[in-house]
């Protein structure tokens, strides 16, 4: 994870003095994107609940607003990137996967 962000600020700054922050909470990188000139999202390969996956959901949304890129964790998974979303076990909904768009 270190290096994927050290090497996509290298890019993004490269030619530029882009301010960069990065972000690993989604209420918090929703909450400031009315601020954002633009976005890069790396697509979460783990949330964790039903309300983590409502605030993705979100986040996607309004990324349509910005220019933005969407990358992917680089994973060693030959069948492509897959979102799992982890219930707490205490309750009803025990865990379920979904397929990254």
């Amino acid at each position: 994870m270190h290096d994927f962000t050290e090497e996509l600020s290298a890019r993004l700054s490269e030619n530029c003095g882009t301010d960069i922050v990065v972000y690993i909470e989604l209420d918090r990188f929703l909450a400031d994107m009315a601020r954002f000139d633009r976005a890069v999202f790396v697509e979460p390969v783990v949330l964790y609940g039903r309300r983590q996956l409502e605030l993705y959901s979100e986040v996607r949304v309004a990324l349509k607003a910005i220019p933005h890129e969407v990358l992917t964790m680089p994973t060693n998974m030959s069948t492509g990137a897959v979102l799992t979303v982890i219930e707490d076990l205490r309750s009803k909904d025990m865990a379920y996967a979904v397929k990254a768009a």
